[in-house]
């Protein structure tokens, strides 16, 4: 231990003074305090180092106030374990979040029917196929002061049942303090707010580019809970507890009533069930020019889950 403080000294001109406590102290967890600060938080660090400072130099001139130091570190590591445990509680305790857990690997498969409406041929392609949602990798976002995990989910498609997977597009999730914002295709939108309550309502698509006229349309959807803790059966599987967001529900006339006006109708939902994820989804939009062709334009996708693990 002397080699290695004469080494100090003669290396880096660090004085013995400096380091002269811990060449009394006997080894012991307390002794690697200031490590364990610095890669829990910076900010216990700083005050750990400033209080360490002062008592320093109080104990090169007073030895007897070392046992008075070793307290005091005592002290400090209690402070720093609590908030640490603190800290972790805050970030897990709420259960709410098991509504989409994030766990490398996790995956979901689902089966996907979707209708074109093409308004310039006045035809519907309807289209069968699979995808399945993969959380494949992490990555931390330093960008922000908290330095969140970010989960990437990789999406894959297939024809049908048995078809090799093909890489279709990726997905990134960023839970936050109290959302979960889901990022695809450039655009975010803050899929979940935490705690679940039932009834709560919160602008989802508020990161929309307004300005963008392709969507124009997502623009000021209110997302609301709704039947928390219910079940719900997907015609595929059935799952005991979930939660629906009703994401928007809107509709002008309808060409089936009236063909001699404009019409459109705009739908999302999305159920997530309890320690799976998303489990259910449905998306429609479609618009109608009675003065052009009167016919539908746009597209009808419902998402079913078939398997997961």
């Amino acid at each position: 231990m002397s080699c290695c403080l004469l080494h100090l000294e003669d290396t880096f001109g660090i004085p013995h003074s400096t380091i002269y406590p811990f060449c009394h102290f006997t080894l012991s967890p307390f002794n690697y305090l200031p490590f364990y600060l610095l890669l829990k938080n910076k900010y216990l660090f700083s005050v750990y180092f400033i209080i360490f400072t002062f008592l320093n130099v109080f104990c090169t001139q007073v030895p007897m106030a070392k046992k008075v130091f070793s307290l005091l570190l005592l002290v400090a590591a209690c402070v720093a374990l609590l908030s640490s445990c603190r800290k972790k509680n805050e970030e897990t305790g709420d259960i709410t979040r098991n509504y989409f857990p994030l766990t490398f690997g996790k995956y979901v498969t689902y089966d996907v029917d979707s209708i074109y409406y093409d308004e310039n041929l006045c035809t519907q392609y309807r289209i069968k196929s699979q995808l399945k949602y993969v959380v494949t990798d992490t990555f931390t976002d330093r960008s922000n002061f908290y330095n969140r995990l970010n989960y990437i989910v990789d999406i894959f498609a297939r024809p049908y049942e048995g078809a090799p997977w093909i890489p279709h597009s990726v997905i990134l999730l960023n839970p936050t303090g109290n959302s979960l914002n889901w990022s695809q295709d450039g655009v975010r939108y803050v899929k979940m707010m935490f705690p679940i309550t039932e009834g709560i309502k919160w602008k989802g698509n508020v990161y929309v580019p307004a300005t963008d006229p392709t969507m124009t349309y997502l623009t000021n959807w209110d997302y609301q809970y709704m039947n928390y803790q219910k079940s719900y059966n997907t015609a595929k599987l059935n799952f005991d507890n979930t939660v629906t967001v009703l994401e928007n529900d809107e509709s002008v006339n309808y060409p089936g009533v009236d063909t001699g006006v404009a019409a459109y109708r705009t739908y999302s939902k999305a159920v997530y069930a309890y320690n799976v994820g998303l489990v259910y989804r449905e998306f429609t939009h479609w618009t109608y020019r009675a003065y052009n062709s009167q016919c539908l334009n746009g597209v009808s996708v419902v998402m079913r889950a078939i398997d997961h693990n």
